[in-house]
């Protein structure tokens, strides 16, 4: 898949290549800084044309505002280039989170555990499960 002018898509011409780009367009990884465009802005056209994708933001740029943008683009999630393989897959603990957010850990807890109450989930564990499983994440 191509992203041309405009936050155009595009797939190679045949019906060979366009059926597998069809297939491909699930999960879009997309660095906020793209060269002549704003990640941000083309987050939010790729949401719009392909509701089924879920794009996730790539990005060198530790900043609390790119997150809030990316998150109200309807970015999927956010992630640090610095993140490790092991953190990545491992989740974050509270005090992880708060420190990557400038939150308190307190706000960290609370929006936590407000989630598992409003997926009726038993655990964190649970919630995150289930997250996944709508595809949420």
């Amino acid at each position: 898949m191509v992203l041309g002018p405009g936050g155009s898509l595009s797939c190679k011409k045949g019906p060979a290549p366009r059926k597998r780009c069809g297939a491909l367009r699930r999960v879009v990884l997309l660095d906020i800084d793209l060269p002549g465009a704003d990640g941000i802005t083309v987050a939010a056209g790729l949401v719009e044309r392909l509701p089924a994708c879920r794009v996730l933001m790539l990005t060198a740029l530790d900043r609390p505002g790119h997150l809030r943008r990316a998150l109200a683009a309807g970015a999927a999630g956010y992630l640090l280039k610095s993140t490790t393989p092991a953190r990545t897959a491992g989740g974050a603990h509270s005090r992880e989170i708060a420190a990557d957010l400038f939150l308190s850990v307190g706000t960290v807890r609370s929006r936590l555990s407000s989630a598992v109450g409003k997926l009726h989930a038993r655990t964190l564990v649970d919630a995150a499960r289930i997250a996944k499983d709508q595809g949420w994440v």
